[in-house]
């Protein structure tokens, strides 16, 4: 038996467990296979998997095991995490190559990702992103989107902190008031069979309804303070900040009671940038989208290369 025949069954056993999102490692993960039997002491994932292929009676794998050599066995933690990076450098070109294949693509970065990160400020994080572009050979100027959480490093005794006030209970409760509007939005704007006019009539749909409740901020804000104070057992005060003659860091309205101030210094503000930035965000979409018509037949004949000009410098570099 050769040493590539040698390394399939631990390499197929690797795969299983990721592609089965099972752990492979426990707390006794040491010493030869044949030291342990199905129901003996309890062992890592990848070494119970490789146990069942001797109870199976794969005699490759046995006789491999059965080899003189004890330090060249293949099933140590060392060698499993040899086998992981393989395969990630293996996951990772497939697709690089569909990224180059498909040619546009947006990037996305993430606590977890394809490669190590030391530097997590915003021009650190920037250097990593074009260095690994160049690395893979990918042109920055394809990237069609970007995404980036944030850092999930914050303590816990100042989240407990900030959890136990009531000014974060009451933004919670109509944040989330709004979040499901936006739950199903990226999924219905990735839809194959969409269009650039149908996508915009989905956000059309999902703008329409904090301008409506932007109208009703009133009766509105009532139902969300009621859901927020009730029960009052939260043992969480229902009290306003203090107010002082001059604040530069936070609404400073002079207003009372508690559910009038948190509609003013909160709940409109909230919705006011809500529907700024989610007009703004579509909005160069929205100003192209009117130019497109130009390029249906029908319209066409009826137009001149000079209404057509803008949007042909702007899709130029993809058009090329």
């Amino acid at each position: 038996m050769n040493n590539r025949q040698r390394l399939i069954p631990m390499i197929k056993t690797v795969v299983l467990c990721g592609r089965q999102n099972i752990a492979l490692r426990c707390l006794r993960d040491n010493g030869l296979l044949s030291d342990y039997s199905l129901g003996g002491p309890k062992e890592g994932n990848f070494r119970a998997l490789l146990s069942y292929r001797l109870d199976a009676d794969d005699s490759p794998f046995e006789e491999h095991l059965a080899s003189p050599k004890r330090n060249a066995n293949y099933i140590s933690g060392k060698f499993q995490n040899k086998i992981i990076r393989a395969i990630g450098r293996l996951i990772r070109k497939k697709i690089v190559n569909e990224v180059k294949e498909a040619k546009f693509f947006s990037i996305l970065a993430r606590d977890i990702s394809f490669c190590d990160v030391t530097d997590k400020t915003g021009a650190g994080l920037a250097r990593a992103i074009l260095d690994n572009l160049k690395e893979e050979e990918l042109d920055v100027r394809d990237i069609r989107g970007q995404g980036y959480d944030g850092d999930s490093g914050t303590g816990a005794y100042t989240l407990l902190n900030t959890v136990c006030n009531f000014d974060f209970l009451i933004s919670l409760y109509f944040i989330q008031s709004f979040a499901s509007l936006l739950l199903s939005l990226p999924v219905d704007l990735q839809k194959k069979e969409l269009d650039i006019f149908g996508a915009l009539g989905i956000v059309d749909t999902v703008l329409s309804v904090p301008k409506e409740r932007r109208g009703e901020a009133g009766p509105v804000f009532t139902e969300v303070f009621g859901e927020a104070t009730f029960p009052d057992s939260i043992d969480i005060e229902i009290e306003m900040p203090r107010v002082c003659h001059r604040q530069a860091h936070r609404g400073n309205h002079s207003v009372y009671p508690p559910e009038e101030y948190f509609r003013t210094s909160a709940y409109i503000p909230y919705i006011d940038a809500l529907i700024t930035e989610f007009t703004s965000l579509f909005e160069d979409t929205r100003k192209n989208a009117a130019e497109l018509p130009f390029l249906i037949p029908k319209f066409t004949v009826e137009s001149s290369y000079g209404d057509m000009r803008e949007i042909f410098n702007f899709y130029e570099s993809d058009l090329n």
